[in-house]
């Protein structure tokens, strides 16, 4: 699956600003301060469900998985698709229906798990 800009709408930021491959209105897009990207992205996700019923966003970071998967039911897109990592290991993730197959329950536990490591890259739990 590859996304050309002529297969919908790419919106990016540069600082305060954002940024369009058409010509779109983007006022209503919401300036936010977070210093992080990964909730950052998911601000401006939201904002763009409004318009928009599908959305993509392109990371290498795991965060944002773990972010976007909580807060899916809250973003009200009908798709979000994760393109994550980099080169032969870029995989596309459906967070719709990763989140839908947790349940809101664990997709939001999932916040707690990852806060509590710390850790990108936590591959499972044990108890010993």
């Amino acid at each position: 699956m590859r996304l050309q800009p002529e297969d919908g709408v790419i919106v990016t930021t540069k600082g305060k600003e954002f940024l369009c491959n058409k010509r779109r209105d983007l006022s209503m897009l919401s300036l936010c301060n977070h210093e992080g990207a990964d909730t950052r992205l998911l601000l401006h996700a939201a904002d763009c469900a409004r318009y928009f019923p599908k959305i993509l966003i392109r990371t290498v970071e795991t965060d944002v998985v773990i972010i976007a998967t909580a807060l899916f039911p809250e973003l009200l897109p009908t798709e979000l698709l994760i393109a994550l990592g980099v080169g032969k290991h870029l995989q596309y993730l459906p967070i719709h229906a990763i989140s839908k197959r947790l349940g809101t329950g664990r997709s939001k536990a999932s916040l707690l798990f990852h806060a509590f490591t710390g850790c990108d890259q936590t591959l499972a739990f044990a108890i010993q």
